[in-house]
């Protein structure tokens, strides 16, 4: 899909370029998939044998409740059963370690730096430059430049 979206975008005098919903409808669809694929619900093992006893009990008013939320996403729990289905549901935790642009991915990928950083012995020193520090004096002692050469150097060099 995403390549099609690309392809169409891209051709030369496309009616599709024009329209401002077209890139951000296909993008809301895509975004969608990618929810669906990639997210996966974990529970802890000590409570795997109540939750599955639970869901035992409320499967039909989960079922239920499903179904409301397919006419209104607003619709709120009307019987204890129901209340139940939902407190069932908040003690699952969602996990989207792979899904692009969520703090589950974005956790991911920092721990995955972290593990090749301690796993290669590489250095853990970050500098952080901005663009005042181009015209600062304090640069120069860091890179190893003379002063003289760097008060000559253009904001390029």
């Amino acid at each position: 899909m995403e390549a099609q979206v690309q392809n169409l975008l891209l051709q030369y005098d496309s009616p599709f370029r024009k329209d401002a919903n077209f890139a951000f409808i296909c993008w809301n669809m895509i975004q969608k998939k990618e929810v669906s694929m990639n997210t996966n619900f974990q529970v802890s093992a000590s409570q795997q044998h109540s939750l599955v006893t639970e869901l035992k009990d409320i499967g039909p008013s989960l079922t239920a409740l499903a179904n409301k939320w397919t006419h209104s996403i607003h619709e709120k729990p009307s019987s204890t059963q129901e209340k139940k289905a939902m407190c069932f549901l908040c003690h699952l935790q969602a996990s989207t370690r792979t899904l692009r642009e969520s703090i589950g991915y974005k956790l991911y990928q920092c721990n995955e730096i972290c593990a090749l950083m301690k796993f290669f012995c590489t250095l853990v020193l970050f500098v952080t430059l901005n663009p005042h520090d181009l015209t600062g004096y304090v640069l120069s002692s860091v890179v190893d430049i003379d002063l003289d050469a760097w008060l000559v150097m253009t904001s390029f060099e």
